[in-house]
């Protein structure tokens, strides 16, 4: 893909992923983390909770995983919904990382929508 067509794909499963939140679990309980401003603002503007990533020695996927979790940690959030279908060509490679999370405990899955569990909050 061009960076062009890229970037208009991202656009679209972002949407389709928060379009979906907007139902379940609503995305004033929604967490997005991320590096792109882009990403960020469209998240906001659909008003979900955003949560620029964090850069440093540590940074990547399993850093951003880790900083959702403290922040789902800090709002009480017991429960944690992902899309896998909004990670486009990066799916396997989410769902690899969703898998080695010590901290997420899969309860429920069709294939395309994921519910865990948060360690360490009730519910």
């Amino acid at each position: 893909l061009t960076p062009e067509q890229r970037r208009a794909l991202n656009t679209r499963l972002l949407a389709g992923a928060l379009e979906l939140a907007a139902h379940y679990p609503g995305l004033d309980r929604t967490v997005v983390v991320s590096g792109c401003q882009d990403v960020l603002d469209m998240a906001a503007a659909h008003g979900a909770r955003c949560e620029p990533e964090r850069r440093g020695p540590r940074s990547g996927l399993n850093a951003a995983l880790a900083q959702a979790r403290d922040r789902l940690r800090a709002l009480g959030v017991t429960h944690a919904v992902v899309h896998l279908e909004a990670y486009g060509r990066r799916r396997d490679e989410v769902a690899a990382a969703l898998r080695s999370t010590p901290w997420l405990t899969l309860v429920a899955s069709d294939g395309r929508i994921r519910v865990y569990r948060v360690a360490g909050t009730r519910g």
